[in-house]
């Protein structure tokens, strides 16, 4: 480095690689692909399943037409981990109304484990550090006659730096951390995660992991307003979730259960 030259940027993040995910996985995948962008995860594993391919993991470096809740617009650009997973089911499609929350909290985990950061969960698919969203989950059901199936998508804001920040409060792992984040080493731990929770929810349901929801939700004890179509507002205080993944709000008319479907939710402060 001569006198006056100029600091340079920090390096931008590894590109995405699937052998090097397949290296650090502690469980087997049948098929896993990475591409470099897709209009969105999901959509793009379902195509490539309904045209013969067994995908059965897929990851793209952006979206350009990501989809969150409601029908709502996920920010994708390069700089985040973009994971979508297919999975059957034992049993009906209405035993998985809690699908959401179980990714929530594969997620949750495998932050923790890669980052050392305490990631929170709001209900029904928000994962959060400090407050500020850091990532979501999108869960796309399907039916067939010996069982259900899903496709699990999860997007993980790791390094945006630089972006234009979104409404709402937003964070990434890099700026939380002041350092980069193997978006590889992430996406293994993240796989690995949610093949071991799939499979106890697929078991034992969601009742078995209700504890270690309460233990990240972030809304319990809050002032919370509810909404959605056909239903009037609901005032109350987030009391968690019951064996089902349905959020408990005490009102002073009683006590109501909530499923996530098209359901708004925000803290009354």
């Amino acid at each position: 480095m001569t006198n006056g030259s100029r600091p340079q940027p920090a390096p931008g993040p590894i590109a995405l690689d699937a052998q090097r995910i397949r290296s650090r996985l502690n469980r087997s995948t049948a098929t896993l692909r990475v591409e470099r962008e897709v209009d969105s995860t999901n959509t793009r594993l379902a195509a490539l399943r309904a045209g013969g391919e067994a995908v059965d993991i897929l990851l793209a470096e952006a979206q350009s037409a990501g989809r969150g809740r409601r029908g709502r617009r996920w920010i994708s650009p390069p700089g985040g981990l973009y994971l979508s997973l297919y999975r059957r089911f034992s049993g009906p499609v209405r035993r998985l109304e809690a699908l959401g929350l179980v990714a929530g909290l594969a997620g949750a985990a495998a932050i923790e484990r890669c980052c050392g950061l305490r990631a929170g969960l709001k209900w029904p698919n928000d994962i959060q550090i400090d407050g500020r969203k850091v990532a979501g989950c999108l869960i796309d059901l399907g039916g067939r006659r010996d069982g259900a199936s899903a496709i699990i998508g999860i997007g993980i804001n790791v390094d945006f730096r630089g972006q234009t920040a979104p409404d709402q409060p937003w964070t990434d792992l890099a700026t939380t951390t002041g350092q980069a984040t193997d978006r590889n080493r992430l996406a293994a731990a993240l796989i690995d995660q949610l093949a071991e929770d799939l499979d106890t929810f697929d078991d034992q349901g969601f009742a078995a992991m209700q504890a270690r929801w309460a233990r990240r939700d972030v809304l319990a004890g809050c002032a919370v307003l509810a909404s959605g179509p056909g239903t009037t507002m609901i005032r109350g205080q987030a009391q968690g979730v019951d064996e089902s993944g349905r959020l408990l709000i005490q009102t002073p008319q009683g006590l109501r259960r909530l499923h996530g479907g098209e359901i708004s939710l925000r803290t009354n402060s």
